[in-house]
């Protein structure tokens, strides 16, 4: 059998009924990362909408990582909603069991106008 368009042989992969190996199965962490990666991006970008679904999506496989609630509560600050990003901001003190992290400060920050994304 030959390539019409190319004079050679086909590869044995397209001959011989061989099926690819499955893809290996993404560990959750790196799912979250590029889900949120999507986020900011679009949301950098003006995308609003399209960033709402990739936080949603990144809370949906961990929903105490406390990254993904900073960012999306700099949505919310973003959008004009203190209301709603005070709650993303009570929801990092719970998990990070006080105020004193990272995430915390940054999101409180950004709702005082003293820190931006």
């Amino acid at each position: 059998m030959r390539f019409p368009s190319f004079g050679c042989s086909p590869p044995a992969i397209l001959t011989r009924g061989h099926r690819p190996s499955p893809r290996p199965a993404r560990p959750k962490a790196s799912i979250r990362a590029s889900r949120i990666a999507a986020s900011y991006g679009n949301r950098k970008i003006g995308n609003y909408e399209l960033a709402q679904v990739w936080y949603d999506k990144a809370l949906a496989i961990d929903p105490n990582h406390v990254r993904t609630w900073q960012y999306y509560g700099m949505w919310y600050v973003e959008q004009g909603n203190m209301l709603k990003a005070a709650d993303f901001l009570e929801k990092i003190r719970l998990i990070c069991g006080g105020t004193g992290c990272k995430e915390y400060q940054d999101l409180k920050g950004a709702m005082e106008g003293t820190v931006s994304y």
